[in-house]
């Protein structure tokens, strides 16, 4: 893939993202033996870019919040396998390099999606779009990721970290019934740890998980 050289009379870019996007990024998406005939940087021109509310026709979807992209070789950043994200501690690692000119940061590590499925409570038909399930990474627990769920429940995870989800109490019940589900990128030999906040009183829960754990706390919690 070969780009030109061009003057843009605003900040410009030779990748983005859809700037309205319901579904999120795979992330085994990615991009390789790009050429760019301009420095970036140069006249306004970046090799990539995220979008913003300055982007034409920019709305804020379940996909715009949750983007990733690969260099498989080296082409785009310099750093082959290297993942370009969203610039927030939800998505970043201390080794993450930030990039605030293409609003998004290069990370060395590995993602893959997990889904979020179930049938009963927060998770019913009837609740999508309105933001019933939050999720945070334990390690940041400042930063709680939330999707409205329109299209379902996609979240981009970092292997070997633990994480907390937990079901919004304004929506819906929590769920009786929960399918955790990996997919695309998750590789042989990585693991996760989830917990799943439910209250004391909760009836009849069902865990569709391979392996899972039930730790009494204040809070009882599978994961």
């Amino acid at each position: 893939t070969s780009v030109l050289g061009y003057r843009p009379q605003r900040p410009a870019t030779a990748i983005t993202f859809h700037p309205n996007n319901y579904y999120p990024t795979v992330p085994t998406s990615g991009v390789r033996q790009l050429a760019f005939g301009y420095c970036d940087g140069e006249n306004n021109s970046f090799r990539m870019m995220n979008g913003n509310a300055s982007t034409p026709q920019w709305i804020v979807y379940d996909g715009t919040g949750n983007t990733i992209i690969r260099d498989y070789d080296g082409s785009l950043i310099g750093l082959p396998g290297t993942q370009m994200v969203h610039d927030r501690p939800f998505f970043t690692e201390p080794g993450c390099l930030s990039k605030p000119d293409w609003g998004l940061a290069a990370c060395r590590h590995n993602y893959f999606q997990l889904v979020v499925r179930g049938e009963t409570g927060a998770l019913e038909d009837q609740y999508r779009g309105l933001y019933p399930v939050l999720i945070r990474k334990d390690s940041q627990p400042q930063d709680v990721y939330r999707q409205s769920g329109v299209k379902g429940h996609k979240f981009l995870l970092v292997p070997n970290r633990s994480y907390t989800i937990w079901f919004n109490a304004s929506v819906g019940d929590s769920p009786r019934d929960i399918l955790l589900r990996p997919r695309f990128g998750l590789q042989q030999g990585e693991v996760i740890r989830f917990a799943c906040v439910y209250g004391k009183v909760q009836p009849n829960l069902r865990s569709r998980v391979t392996f899972w754990t039930s730790i009494q706390t204040s809070e009882t919690s599978c994961g």
